[in-house]
């Protein structure tokens, strides 16, 4: 994996349990390519997600600034990145069309929510956030 997880053309989600996190990683897989599905966990993950755009450079920066006005990942990302200090794990799915369909169904089988799809251009929020908000600012709470 690179040094950051570009969000655009993928899935996003929330797995409760890291474990059940790595078996639909593989089962991601299979369906959308290799190097297509990764699982975050823990403080490597959050460095990978790379929120504030930091580590990727003025560049990454710009762009993250761009998903924020535009596609308003803000409050996406910042919960994500609770769901990793939690011990939660983010399983993110590069996938398009008929893929991104049985991505989906990959997801949801392995209990995932927050599950959200960040598009080129917008964001759209497929199964919201369960079970006890994270400690998040009152204004990061959709």
């Amino acid at each position: 994996m690179s040094d950051r997880l570009d969000t655009t053309n993928r899935l996003m989600a929330v797995i409760d349990d890291p474990d059940a996190a790595a078996r639909a990683v593989d089962q991601l897989r299979a369906v959308c390519g290799a190097d297509n599905a990764v699982a975050l966990v823990g403080e490597d993950g959050v460095q990978h997600l790379d929120r504030s755009g930091k580590r990727g450079g003025a560049r990454t920066r710009v762009a993250r600034l761009m998903a924020y006005i535009f596609a308003d990942q803000s409050v996406d990302l910042a919960t994500y990145e609770a769901a990793l200090h939690d011990g939660r794990a983010v399983v993110a799915v590069r996938a398009r069309g008929a893929e991104k369909d049985a991505a989906l169904r990959c997801l949801l089988d392995a209990g995932a929510h927050f599950v959200n799809w960040y598009g080129p251009m917008a964001t759209e929020d497929i199964v919201p956030w369960r079970g006890p908000q994270l400690p998040l600012p009152f204004h990061f709470h959709r």
